[in-house]
């Protein structure tokens, strides 16, 4: 079994550092996971997910789980808000595949 955890990261892992990831691996846990806020996401740029990628394989941890966060309501009478949501949803779900996340969490 491997074991992976959440809650070691912060949540823009624009700010992930080697000294994260080694955290993690040091406690013997060989995947880990963060909540990324929605309204950031259409913020990531290529280079974003290069460095995340080569910073979780430097370390040998794999990322099990993204998830977005948002402070809407998905189910909100208002479409549009209903809409905007879904924009971050999407664009976070996007960006979690490019991250190589084994799950995506809405």
């Amino acid at each position: 079994m491997k074991l992976g955890i959440v809650g070691m990261l912060p949540d823009d892992f624009r700010t992930h550092e080697p000294a994260h990831l080694e955290a993690i691996s040091e406690l013997g846990f060989t995947g880990a996971g963060f909540h990324f806020p929605g309204e950031l996401a259409g913020e990531i740029v290529p280079a974003d997910i290069e460095r995340e990628l080569k910073l979780f394989s430097d370390h040998g941890i794999d990322l099990v789980q993204c998830a977005v966060t948002y402070r809407e309501c998905l189910f909100d009478p208002n479409t549009s808000v209903r809409k905007a949501v879904a924009r971050k949803i999407v664009k976070t779900a996007e960006i979690a595949a490019a991250l190589d996340a084994h799950c995506f969490l809405i």
